[in-house]
């Protein structure tokens, strides 16, 4: 499969998170709207055999997620406190800071990986994370901002009892931001009108289709307008020796994937999906998915053989009224060799 980056510059504020299966999600409506509903259809189906298409999360330009690795245990860690900082108490002090604070931090600079990507573990990520001072994430504010329903009859919002305020939590960020995320494609797919799947369709969708006019949720009213800057060949480091992945997307594994404990570090997170396009404003199916119990960008696994281009699967079943409805819960791998 191609590997390919595309690089956005936000121009609003941003009510839903660059995810994976939310940038699927725009795409196949894309393409309902560009070549038909029969040609969606069609494409969606190819998946039983393989993907002609997967996504990443979308992160802050040079920047991935940080890696769950098996942490260092407490005497490691104090020496490796005691020698970066001698005997002086003080910066004792100061270094366990840094390290307790970089524990939280979910995303870390690219440069880190293209560094460690042949020798990577819990000790030279944190050793890597303390020495690096070059890159700054964006600047950004959430604010949670205040709606009122409007009364569809009346034209007018409720009075006393009738007021019904609702809020909606935002990103704005300060200074000029740009987003990167990353996708992988089969260069001979075409979809059954004939038209190939290839960097010029993709551009073109994603500038005039996708992120033009908002993403996400509260994009008629103007969130998660981007601007297209590029799609150009993957930077992404992967290792040549690697003997682990780590994803870039939020994902269901499959079976392929280890489950020992001591061959597989992972967060989970609920997504409460919701449905767009034209469903989105039919008053008769419910605007939500069902809850899908996800793994997130970060996590790794460590893999015997070759590693795939990818793992997971199109999940089928995720919506409580429409049985066409399908959730992308592939796992977009960067390839790692975990000391």
């Amino acid at each position: 499969m191609e590997e390919k980056k595309v690089i956005l510059e936000i121009k609003s504020s941003l009510a839903t998170p660059l995810q994976s299966d939310t940038i699927f999600g725009h795409f196949c409506w894309a393409i309902k709207y560009r070549f038909g509903e029969s040609v969606l259809v069609d494409f969606l189906d190819k998946y039983k055999e393989s993907p002609p298409i997967i996504f990443s999360n979308g992160f802050p330009a040079d920047f991935l997620p940080k890696a769950l690795l098996d942490p260092i245990s407490a005497e490691e860690a104090e020496e490796m406190i005691k020698a970066r900082s001698g005997n002086d108490e003080n910066n004792k002090i100061d270094t366990r800071r840094k390290i307790k604070s970089l524990r939280k931090e979910s995303l870390i600079p690219l440069s880190v990986y293209k560094d460690l990507k042949e020798k990577i573990n819990d000790k030279n990520l944190i050793i890597a994370l303390l020495d690096d001072k070059e890159i700054q994430k964006p600047q950004a504010i959430e604010e949670e901002i205040l709606h009122n329903t409007i009364n569809r009859m009346t034209n007018r919002t409720g009075e006393g009892e009738g007021i019904s305020l609702f809020g909606v939590r935002e990103t704005f960020y300060i200074t000029e931001t740009r987003f990167v995320f990353y996708i992988k494609y089969d260069r001979d797919f075409k979809f059954n009108d004939g038209t190939k799947l290839d960097d010029n369709l993709l551009a073109d969708i994603m500038k005039n289709q996708i992120f033009e006019f908002g993403f996400g949720k509260k994009k008629t009213t103007g969130k998660g307008r981007f601007e297209l800057e590029s799609l150009e060949g993957s930077d992404l480091p992967h290792s040549e020796k690697s003997n682990s992945i780590m994803s870039l997307s939020n994902f269901v594994p499959d079976k392929s994937l280890p489950s020992e404990t001591n061959r597989c570090f992972y967060n989970l997170k609920i997504k409460r999906g919701a449905i767009g396009g034209d469903w989105a404003n039919n008053n008769n199916i419910t605007p939500f998915k069902k809850p899908i119990l996800m793994m997130t960008a970060g996590s790794v696994f460590k893999i015997d053989g070759e590693i795939n281009d990818y793992y997971g699967s199109l999940l089928e079943n995720v919506h409580p009224q429409l049985h066409s409805v399908k959730q992308h819960a592939y796992l977009f791998p960067l390839k790692l060799n975990i000391m």
